[in-house]
């Protein structure tokens, strides 16, 4: 702005001092004509006070300074304390310790979840397994490792490279290698006679694989893609103990059966109501701490026929976790536990 005002004192300056001139020339102008006609003086004094005219300008134009006040006018409009965005809980370190009991909707009629489509298989049993990769739980799209630990792709992704975690166990105590990934694959590309295997499509893209060592292996895409690790990071795509199901001919149908290497194993169920799993102490990721994971002692899945009976159950404090509210049951929780 400072700028601008000089350049303006600059022009007003130019302005009064051509006015000036003009009326000097005008003054000796009627000077030089004769004093004979006395009343030409008066004449001439117009000019004069036309001169005079333009002088208060000056002193109104530096008010343009003004101009910035707007700018003054911060619009800190109304400092908005509105976005008070109510912390429901602050997250602290992890504890070791406590029980959890969650709503796994409809009971699932089969144990072998592969071979079911529907969500409650998953919420069901899906803590007991682990997957070659996983979906990050923070962003539920960014692939993370799991039985797998790192993965490298050749120049063209024709064919990824997995390596695999050492020390990992079934929660019957038996080592995990390649052999297992290799069985559990290809039963899902070529399930034995009678096993459905509806969530297959991403795992079609496998054209062949290659046991490199006890953990680590190479498998070759049917084209060059990179979107093997969504199929792999699937959580319907569970590994299996090929240990406990080729004797079963690759049936999966007995709760005794469900073994798996994820945090939780089971422990006991009542059927048609709830799976009770407890903590596998040789799951092979550490907590902070130093420790295996998990640092609940035990997750207790319910199963509820609607989404009414497991709002209700949880509002009245019977379990601690549901993630499939439908408006209708939330909206009542919502007003009942504000924030």
């Amino acid at each position: 702005m400072k700028t601008h005002l000089s350049g303006f004192a600059r022009l007003f300056g130019i302005a009064a001092l051509a006015v000036a001139m003009i009326a000097a020339l005008a003054c000796s102008t009627a000077d030089e004509e004769e004093e004979p006609a006395a009343p030409q003086p008066a004449a001439a004094a117009a000019p004069a006070a036309t001169a005079a005219a333009p002088a208060p300008a000056p002193a109104a134009a530096p008010a343009a300074p003004a101009a910035p006040a707007p700018a003054a006018t911060v619009v800190v409009a109304a400092e908005p304390k509105a976005t008070e965005v109510k912390v429901a809980h602050e997250f602290t370190e992890g504890k070791r310790g406590g029980d959890m009991r969650i709503a796994t909707g409809v009971w699932f009629d089969r144990w072998d979840m592969t071979t079911r489509s529907h969500w409650s298989s998953t919420q069901g049993l899906n803590r007991m397994y682990s997957g070659v990769l996983q979906f990050s739980p923070r962003d539920g799209l960014t692939v993370t490792p799991d039985l797998a630990h790192s993965w490298e792709f050749n120049d063209d992704f024709s064919n990824v490279t997995l390596q695999f975690n050492e020390g990992v166990t079934w929660h019957d105590g038996e080592p995990f290698t390649v052999d297992d990934v290799v069985y559990t694959i290809n039963r899902w590309i070529d399930p034995p006679e009678g096993i459905p295997q509806p969530r297959v499509a991403g795992l079609l893209l496998v054209n062949e694989m290659e046991k490199v060592d006890d953990l680590t292996m190479t498998i070759t895409m049917t084209n060059p893609t990179s979107r093997i690790l969504a199929a792999l990071a699937d959580s319907w795509h569970i590994m299996l103990p090929e240990h406990v199901l080729t004797p079963a001919g690759g049936n999966l149908s007995a709760p005794e059966q469900v073994i798996g290497t994820g945090p939780f194993m089971m422990d006991s169920y009542e059927v048609g109501n709830n799976v009770i799993t407890t903590a596998y102490p040789d799951y092979f990721v550490d907590a902070p701490d130093g420790q295996p994971y998990p640092l609940l002692d035990k997750i207790t899945g319910i199963a509820f026929a609607n989404n009414e009976l497991a709002a209700a159950a949880f509002t009245t404090k019977q379990i601690d976790h549901y993630i499939t509210f439908t408006p209708a049951s939330a909206y009542p929780i919502e007003a009942d536990f504000p924030g």
